[in-house]
C-alpha cells in the first residue's frame, strides 16, 4: 500500500498520528464500494495505531463497509483539520478545487 509506505516515509511511526481520508467510495460520485482500494489502507493505518478520520459526499452507505473506528466527517475541511497527513483516495470534484482560500 503505496499510501501508507509513504505515509511512514513522511511521518516515521504512525502511532498516535492522525490521517485524513479524502474520498472513501471505489470512484466518484457513488457509494460503490467494489474494490475499494480504502478499506485496506485503513486498516493498515488503524492496525499501526494511527487515528483515521475520513470523509465522502455520500457517506451513510458507505459505513457499513468501514471500520467503525474512524471519524467520519461532513466536509473535507473538517476531515483535514489538525491532521498529520492527508490521503486523496477518490479524486471527487470538490476535492479537486480545495485551497487554503477555500477554507471556512
Amino acid at each position: 500500500m503505496k499510501a501508507v509506505t509513504f505515509c511512514r516515509e513522511e511521518l516515521g511511526d504512525l502511532e498516535g498520528k492522525r490521517i485524513a481520508i479524502l474520498g472513501l467510495a471505489f470512484k466518484p460520485d457513488t457509494d460503490d464500494m467494489r474494490e475499494a482500494r480504502v478499506i485496506p489502507i485503513i486498516n493498515q493505518l488503524l492496525s499501526e495505531g494511527a487515528s483515521v478520520s475520513g470523509m465522502t459526499q455520500l457517506l451513510h452507505p458507505l459505513q457499513k463497509h468501514l471500520n467503525d473506528k474512524i471519524h467520519y466527517a461532513k466536509s473535507a475541511f473538517e476531515c483535514i483539520k489538525n491532521a498529520d497527513a492527508c490521503i486523496l483516495v477518490t479524486e471527487w470534484e470538490e476535492f479537486k478545487k480545495l485551497t487554503l482560500k477555500t477554507s471556512p
